[in-house]
């Protein structure tokens, strides 16, 4: 059967002849681009259009598949967002609020893994990570028993049966089989956690042979983590022990649940044996997502704690704001500067105020309202010392890498007719477009 695939770039029209009758058959409701199935595609007065998500899903599982890919910024470029879930993973209270950035569909058929975005390396960034987190911990280590047979020396209790079989009888009266335990790092949780880390390093010297970067942050966390497993078996991986190994990271172990859970997505990614030939695998990958606006949020997330001194109040999924109206989340509320700051993943606001086209003005106009909302908002006041706040949107520019975000006066441009509205560019880091 010959399999079709539409193609568009964020938030543009998906082309193709049968575009219409296959996505209205998705059944999806008006103007919701939160579905990441779907890759949150919506319909525009009768056009199809992608969202924020960025990635490769079935439309209609082993027919018809969606590619959306990023925008190019410039001539050549676009944005990586590789980069951007790496610095997001490198700070320690945001690398715990990642888990919306972006998504594998395991359950789905594979799909034609070219231009799959390396959505390979955001699995095996998280895992190194939450390994080397875990390496500075106490690793875990089981009592393993051990029956040798010793000489000129008893430890721990004489297997009688095998010593008078294999000693006593053969006349061997200096020797000794015992029975003994000793403590190891060598068990099943470990031996998960090494062979998912040896499948990794595999993966990264590919990476790394093919021509594109690998950044050394991952080879840190690599080593960190050899270190911590040395001495561990390198052995294939079974379901049941996979299920064993969870079973007993319980208790005082709990810390190991989110690594051996990251580790099965590796096996089932990449293979359960570590001597697998990672190359052959990699022609085909599931479906995934990247959800680009929730990444983005992240991003400036980790920039605005770089120029902090007081508290951050960010708007995690969890906390929703009651009102009469629905549940309302503001992204950022910095107290020190009586501000609300909300993420846009929109290119738009690169131009002027006034430079706005029709779709534009369309877009920002709902943008403002949302954020006028959040400014009245009573529960938002009494954490601004109940003054009126300033309102900023932050959107992705090029340009020099930002270490952090500063929101004084001298880096904003406030709106035009509006009062205490501003928007703030903050630069992405990007890569050369695999799209042209």
């Amino acid at each position: 059967m010959q399999l079709e695939m539409f193609e568009a770039s964020e938030y543009a029209e998906i082309k193709g002849s049968s575009v219409p009758e296959i996505c209205s058959s998705l059944n999806l409701s008006e103007g919701n681009t939160e579905g990441c199935e779907y890759l949150g595609i919506v319909t525009e007065n009768g056009i199809w259009k992608a969202s924020c998500y960025i990635g490769h899903v079935w439309l209609k599982k082993r027919e018809v598949s969606l590619r959306v890919y990023p925008k190019p910024i410039i001539y050549g470029q676009d944005t990586d967002f590789f980069r951007m879930f790496l610095d997001s993973l490198s700070d320690a209270v945001v690398s715990k609020h990642l888990e919306n950035c972006y998504g594998i569909l395991f359950d789905d058929p594979p799909i034609d893994a070219e231009n799959s975005d390396n959505i390979t390396l955001f699995i095996i960034a998280r895992y190194l990570k939450e390994l080397n987190d875990l390496s500075r911990r106490l690793m875990k280590q089981n009592f393993h028993r051990i029956e040798e047979n010793l000489t000129g020396k008893i430890k721990g209790k004489i297997l009688m049966h095998r010593q008078v079989s294999e000693n006593i009888f053969c006349a061997r009266a200096h020797y000794a089989t015992c029975s003994y335990q000793v403590i190891t790092k060598d068990c099943i949780e470990n031996q998960v956690l090494k062979a998912a880390l040896v499948l990794c390093c595999k993966y990264l010297t590919l990476h790394a042979s093919s021509g594109l970067t690998v950044d050394g942050v991952l080879h840190q966390w690599a080593n960190n983590g050899k270190m911590a497993l040395e001495g561990v078996t390198v052995r294939r991986v079974f379901p049941h022990d996979m299920r064993q190994a969870i079973a007993k990271s319980k208790g005082f172990f709990c810390t190991y649940q989110e690594s051996l859970r990251l580790a099965e997505m590796i096996f089932r990614r990449l293979s359960f044996d570590p001597s697998a030939d990672v190359d052959k695998i990699m022609s085909k990958c599931p479906p995934y997502w990247i959800n680009a606006n929730e990444l983005f949020e992240r991003y400036c997330e980790v920039l605005l704690r770089k120029n902090i001194n007081s508290e951050l109040w960010v708007g995690y999924q969890r906390n929703n704001m009651n009102s009469d109206i629905g549940m309302l989340r503001p992204d950022f509320l910095l107290p020190e500067k009586n501000a609300v700051l909300d993420a846009k993943y929109r290119r738009f606001y690169q131009k002027k105020w006034g430079e706005w086209d029709d779709i534009d003005r369309k877009k920002g106009k709902d943008n403002l309202q949302q954020l006028s909302l959040y400014g009245r908002l009573d529960e938002v006041k009494r954490r601004l010392n109940n003054c009126e706040p300033e309102l900023i949107i932050l959107y992705p520019v090029i340009g020099n890498k930002m270490n952090s975000i500063n929101i004084d006066s001298d880096f904003r441009e406030p709106a035009r007719l509006f009062h205490n509205i501003y928007k703030i560019g903050v630069t992405v880091p990007t890569r050369i477009s695999k799209n042209g």
